[in-house]
């Protein structure tokens, strides 16, 4: 099992309950990458939820559980996580979506570190919003 421990740096926000700031991992055996989920019909014809982010990302987030069992990994091992927002998400769509996240992350001892926010034009689809990536490390 992985050794993990969280760092967070006394003049940054406490954002605890969503990410941590730093992360050192050591002794671990194996990676796994979740890369690029997003909100995709299984017939690859695009959003399930259109024009709704934070539908978007509870979809995603489901389907992350789906990859980290199915991977015989847990939600503890998750060390970083990665997030791409299509322009056009609102603001007001952030409050929504970092709830669904902190409800993801709330049942793990110790929160992945928190990567770059990517702001890009589009995505695999033109109706998807959000795209998510994970590593995991046990």
């Amino acid at each position: 099992m992985a050794e993990i421990q969280a760092y967070r740096p006394d003049n940054l926000p406490d954002m605890s309950k969503l990410f941590s700031w730093g992360l050192r991992v050591a002794k671990f055996e194996e990676l796994y990458f979740i890369t690029g989920l997003a909100d995709m019909a299984d017939d690859g014809s695009g959003a399930r939820f259109p024009g709704n982010p934070v539908a978007q990302t509870e979809t995603v987030l489901e389907r992350m559980d789906q990859f980290i069992r199915e991977a015989g990994f847990e939600r503890d091992h998750i060390i970083r996580m990665e997030w791409t927002f299509r322009k056009d998400v609102r603001e007001t769509d952030y409050a929504g979506i970092y709830a669904a996240w902190e409800a993801f992350v709330a049942p793990m001892k110790i929160k992945p570190a928190g990567g770059t926010l990517r702001i890009v034009d589009r995505l695999a689809a033109p109706d998807i919003m959000v795209e998510y990536e994970l590593l995991l490390a046990r």
